[in-house]
């Protein structure tokens, strides 16, 4: 008897319970993201009005099909999010709104889903920011332009990567907009601003001990000296991850920095850290401020201009910069001093080497190939 009471009990919660999921059931909502494509000869001013006018129709067109919690907004140039706060109207909403010329869906996106699977939880689910932004693209051919979107995306992603948010999302939507999802954070403001901020850029060279020959973090672990080998720069040196290999290839791993007491080793948060766990990242240079003749660094405040482009030779992209007055002088006193001898035919070595760096990691380090510049 107490068994078939067992039974019946249990049957009878599986029943409410499904009876409870069909009343009310889990909804996730949805976003759909399209971007509109346009005729050549279209001016902005028609494709402006034509994306007003397709938002009208997609609003008419959703609330026809008895959907009611919906929204449609503008993100910038010529795209549209449609957010649907129950995902089961996906299916009408993209019939109706897919009728609509010009536009085509470019990313969608389900927050959670039904039946508890084990996803990683969307913005909706586990509170966070999600922040678009259009690029302001120049006239150039679409490789530029591509080549561009892909370098932007790519400094977001090593910036964000910096402070160790969870799982983030960058990805391109359309031609122009790029979308930056952080699950976790909670201040719209503080996000804004790690994406947004301004990275510093600045350019260093290998040091070098009293003989000439370049110096890595190994000579430092090494050394019974507790200075610097160059002490003519007392500025902090940085050490990066070299393997080409590794994603974190140019991640910086290591500061050394100076005091009354000596030498300071640091990790990328300026935390103590033991030299001995260092010794992986041994063969890591020593990486000082570039300076000119008269000590002043090359840094990215003496850029006057910088494009991208597309490399003909290698088909990658690049960036074409032009100094100010001073900064063409102090680039130039650098090529006298690092540039290879033998010129672009000349092997690679760090001893020419000038690393270009962005808020402490290590973009490039192409060498020195000529002697002079001119700007």
């Amino acid at each position: 008897m107490a068994r078939r009471n067992t039974l019946v009990l249990l049957l009878i919660t599986v029943i409410f319970a499904l009876t409870i999921w069909v009343v009310f059931p889990l909804r996730s909502s949805v976003e759909l993201t399209y971007q509109g494509s346009f005729s050549a000869n279209t001016t902005t001013e028609q494709k402006l009005i034509i994306v007003d006018q397709a938002i009208t129709n997609m609003r008419e067109h959703i609330e026809a099909q008895g959907i009611k919690n919906y929204d449609v907004v503008n993100l910038g140039g010529y795209s549209i999010l449609v957010t649907l706060s129950d995902y089961r109207d996906i299916d009408r909403a993209e019939q109706v709104v897919g009728q609509i010329s010009n536009f085509t869906v470019v990313d969608s996106t389900v927050q959670g889903e039904k039946l508890g699977r084990n996803l990683q939880l969307g913005i909706d689910l586990a509170g966070g920011v999600k922040l678009v932004y259009q690029v302001k693209l120049t006239d150039n051919t679409t490789t530029d332009q591509q080549a561009m979107m892909d370098r932007t995306i790519l400094t977001i992603g090593k910036r964000i990567d910096r402070f160790g948010v969870t799982e983030p999302i960058i990805q391109q939507l359309g031609n122009d907009l790029i979308m930056v999802q952080l699950p976790g954070f909670t201040d719209i403001e503080a996000a804004k601003s790690l994406v947004e901020q301004a990275g510093y850029l600045e350019f260093r060279e290998i040091e070098k001990n009293s003989s000439g020959t370049l110096v890595y973090l190994k000579d430092y672990l090494d050394s019974t000296t507790n200075n610097f080998f160059d002490i003519r720069d007392n500025t902090s040196r940085l050490f990066v991850n070299e393997n080409t290999s590794d994603k974190n290839y140019g991640k910086l791993v290591a500061i050394i920095s100076v005091n009354e007491t000596g030498l300071v080793y640091t990790d990328v948060n300026g935390n103590p850290i033991d030299k001995e766990t260092l010794r992986t990242y041994g063969d890591s240079p020593s990486w000082i401020l570039a300076r000119g003749d008269d000590g002043t660094p090359l840094t990215g405040a003496l850029l006057s201009d910088a494009q991208p482009n597309i490399n003909q030779s290698t088909n990658k992209p690049e960036v074409n910069i032009q100094w100010n007055d001073e900064g063409a002088v102090i680039f130039d006193q650098l090529a006298a001093r690092l540039h290879n001898p033998s010129g672009a035919s000349g092997a690679y070595s760090l001893e020419y080497a000038l690393g270009i760096f962005l808020d402490n990691n290590l973009i490039s380090a192409p060498q020195m190939v000529a002697e002079k510049y001119e700007g």
